[in-house]
């Protein structure tokens, strides 16, 4: 057999091999769409940023409820009170907290300074960016519940498993 000839069965076994390789992979990417969230699909370009890793970060409870506030515009205090209300008085941000995670949402893009001529009051609103994190995050948040509810479901069936055993 010349060297021409082992050239060519060699490239055609690499092709035959790649093109396996790739029904192989393409096989293996099965999903369903509860398994992709909003920021799988999102991968764009918000006020001309990318997202970045970080911007991906679960928000503490502080910054999740301050985030909840400022879907409208509100200031300092008014932020204060939307979090007692919508909590049910179950979550307090005191006003070191509030100011401290404001500097470093604002920082972050999250939300933005809006302007108030003649009103003392700082105004705050989520940016479209902003949106984007809370909703990611209140999903993130609700599969949570649902681990933990699953969690105390699996425990009763144990325990009533146990009880029909003795």
């Amino acid at each position: 057999m010349d060297l021409s000839s082992e050239r060519i069965k060699t490239a055609d076994c690499r092709k035959k091999s790649a093109v396996f390789l790739l029904t192989k992979c393409l096989e293996e990417i099965i999903i369903s769409i509860s398994d992709i969230s909003i920021l799988d699909i999102l991968v764009m370009d918000i006020e001309g940023e990318r997202l970045k890793k970080e911007d991906m970060e679960q928000l503490t409870d502080p910054a999740y409820y301050i985030l909840l506030s400022v879907l409208e515009e509100r200031h300092g205090y008014a932020i204060m009170q939307y979090i007692d209300s919508i909590s049910g008085g179950e979550f307090i941000v005191g006003p070191a907290t509030l100011y401290t995670l404001v500097k470093k949402l604002e920082k972050s893009g999250l939300i933005v300074l809006l302007e108030s001529p003649g009103d003392r009051r700082k105004i705050y609103k989520a940016t479209e960016k902003g949106r984007l994190i809370l909703r990611s995050e209140v999903e993130r948040r609700s599969r949570m519940v649902q681990h933990g509810e699953r969690a105390f479901q699996l425990l009763k069936e144990r325990e009533n498993d146990g009880e029909t055993e003795e």
